[in-house]
């Protein structure tokens, strides 16, 4: 669909917006860890537990078969080809995409908050901060 090449970048593209939105949200993954050791999980964040575990590990399955059928961005390492990694890479790529799609539903009202709060925030006037010369 889009070339190898684009493929390729695209998916690195990818790889390092997961990396930055793991990392936006990991205040949620300690808390998640302390409720799992407190035995005080609700079922919906059991859920989102379970998808975002099963997620990371078919991110870094896509990841690393990625780099081993790479045929550009990757190819200086010279790896030999093997069929399997193509086979895993693929099975790989779906699963991730329905764990994405399941993990953005089970998080939506979230998302919903986030844009709702961010168009008031982009509808409020923008407030004079200049001070009175004593910066207080």
């Amino acid at each position: 669909l889009t070339g190898v090449a684009a493929h390729e970048v695209l998916g690195v593209g990818f790889a390092v917006l997961c990396i930055i939105h793991c990392y936006n949200n990991r205040h949620w993954a300690k808390g998640a860890l302390k409720a799992v050791r407190k035995k005080e999980f609700a079922p919906k964040k059991t859920a989102a537990l379970i998808v975002n575990v099963l997620l990371a590990i078919t991110f870094f399955t896509v990841i690393v078969s990625g780099v081993l059928v790479s045929v550009v961005i990757f190819a200086i390492f010279n790896i030999p080809y093997f069929e399997i990694f193509y086979t895993v890479h693929s099975w790989s790529a779906r699963a991730l995409l329905i764990l994405s799609l399941t993990h953005l539903f089970l998080h939506i009202k979230t998302i919903k908050t986030f844009f709702r709060n961010r168009k008031k925030k982009d509808k409020e006037p923008i407030k004079n901060q200049v001070t009175d010369g004593g910066g207080k």
